[in-house]
């Protein structure tokens, strides 16, 4: 690899995700901020820090960034879909998001080829800043061009939930990583299968909670102080009155995993976690009644479907995912459908439908995360699942320049193909258009 320097159909507006700017602003040569800011290194200094305040405003004056969500098992299929517009770019979305993160289950053996044609749609304005695989498992994160300065190294870890870890079918791909002062941390899975194995993907969430060593040389928590915070000005003003005070030091805490009891939970190491892949739950309901559910669903939202979800009701009960949120579902089930059709699995097993695939969300400070849209893509049918995706719209703190930067590092490949490629669409259709025109 080279490198280079609403809910459901319902339409709405997302003025919000689009940020103020979409490329870096013309600078002047003799700007004083240059001699102390570095696009490789970052600034150790408070005035022109690269991941600080003022600079974060100049991208996000609100100080909030749209993230795209997306998972799919793609049944190991070698033929791609022609078109994924539907999924990247869905009609509900005004705007192209920020940050998109792409994780898929039993991936194509085609993976790079699958990577082109993601970046061929997003376009320009997006590169790859990260892909990882462990086995079938496949993580892809496009970020808008002008944000990869702020962005520190993507870390990653894996965990087979196998019995024989050489087997990669199963478990958990996890990549993080810090956008100025907001770490993330991203976790695609694919639980165990089978229609009575909810105890196994259960401990399938546990073992991955505890396995994933993230992260491993980025700090995290690395906020900047923020002047418009109710708490650093509490903090600043106690400092001031009390220079000569010695703060106590106070017990070290540690984390602890809210299912098993021991530490640590690497999901609570983080500002913003997202955690989505084919998880496997069913529903706990006959197959006649939930064909029958499935037909009057979009009437009650199909909430009397997710009535009989297993994953709803262990997080309800806080058996698993404790912690985590899920936006609501108001979609048909995603699981299982014969390949190429709209007819559910009509095998001689005939699974009961389900929503396998699922994205699930927590953060920190209650509010810094708050979801846009969640929905599914019936239009691409060369799976037995279809994909789903979420959109998020995160808020971003400043950080230090204290952190091992990326420096702009991005798959140079994946985008110069990718945009040869859009290039000669754009002739192609040019010249059509032109010949309509003459006839």
């Amino acid at each position: 690899m080279s490198f280079g320097c609403g809910m459901g159909t319902r339409r709405f507006s997302m003025t919000r995700g689009k940020s103020a700017m979409a490329v870096v602003n013309p600078v002047k040569s003799k700007s004083s901020f240059l001699t102390v800011r570095s696009y490789l290194l970052g600034s150790s200094m408070s005035s022109g820090a690269l991941l600080g305040q003022d600079e974060l405003e100049r991208y996000f004056p609100d100080r909030r960034m749209t993230v795209f969500v997306g998972t799919w098992n793609m049944h190991g299929e070698k033929d791609l879909p022609d078109k994924i517009d539907d999924f990247l770019l869905p009609e509900c979305c005004e705007y192209v998001q920020d940050m998109y993160v792409m994780g898929f289950q039993e991936g194509t053996p085609a993976r790079r080829e699958w990577e082109i044609r993601m970046q061929e749609t997003l376009g320009p304005t997006h590169v790859l800043f990260y892909s990882g695989t462990y086995g079938v498992l496949h993580v892809c994160v496009f970020i808008r061009r002008d944000l990869i300065w702020f962005c520190s190294v993507a870390e990653e870890d894996t965990v087979s939930t196998r019995a024989f870890s050489q087997i990669k079918t199963k478990g958990g791909l996890a990549v993080s990583f810090n956008f100025f002062g907001t770490s993330f941390l991203f976790i695609n899975s694919h639980f165990t299968s089978g229609d009575n194995k909810a105890k196994e993907r259960i401990a399938d969430h546990i073992k991955i909670c505890e396995a994933i060593s993230l992260p491993k040389m980025v700090p995290v928590n690395q906020h900047s102080s923020d002047p418009s915070s109710e708490e650093d000005r509490k903090t600043k003003s106690v400092w001031k009155l009390t220079p000569k005070t010695k703060k106590k030091k106070s017990p070290k805490k540690v984390a602890v995993s809210p299912i098993s009891g021991k530490s640590d939970d690497c999901t609570s190491r983080f500002d913003c976690v997202f955690w989505f892949g084919d998880m496997n739950f069913r529903l706990d309901h006959e197959r006649s009644k939930v064909e029958e559910l499935i037909k009057h669903g979009h009437k009650s939202d199909y909430k009397e479907l997710v009535a009989h979800d297993r994953l709803t009701d262990f997080m309800k009960k806080e058996e698993a995912f404790v912690g985590f949120k899920e936006s609501q579902i108001r979609f048909p089930p995603t699981y299982k459908f014969d390949l190429n059709t709209d007819h559910y699995d009509t095998s001689p097993k005939l699974r009961v439908p389900s929503y396998t695939d699922r994205v699930l969300y927590k953060c920190k400070k209650a509010g810094d995360v708050t979801a846009l849209n969640y929905s599914n893509v019936p239009s691409i049918k060369i799976s037995d699942h279809r994909p789903v995706y979420a959109i998020f719209e995160v808020k971003i703190r400043p950080g230090r320049d204290t952190i091992p930067l990326a420096a702009g590092q991005f798959d140079r490949e994946v985008y110069i193909e990718a945009n040869r490629r859009r290039a000669m669409q754009i002739n192609v259709e040019r010249k059509q258009s032109r010949i309509c025109s003459i006839m």
